[in-house]
């Protein structure tokens, strides 16, 4: 889904905003708490679903490769 950098990105986009949001009374609108909602949960999820490693290879892939052609 998201990559880390992207996930701390997003994150300090949604402290920022509600920080924002909050002094402003924008948090009364709400559009504004959709959209900060949804991007709160996108980082939750992104949290809790595994990432595929690239180092996790089998060794039987490694050894069909023929790397020294």
């Amino acid at each position: 889904m998201l990559t880390d950098r992207q996930s701390l990105f997003v994150g300090g986009i949604v402290v920022t905003l509600f920080f924002i949001g909050g002094l402003t009374n924008l948090l009364n609108n709400l559009i504004v708490k959709i959209i900060l909602g949804t991007m709160f949960l996108l980082v939750i999820v992104n949290i809790f679903i595994p990432k595929k490693n690239l180092d996790d290879t089998d060794e039987s892939e490694i050894d069909n490769t023929n790397l020294f052609k």
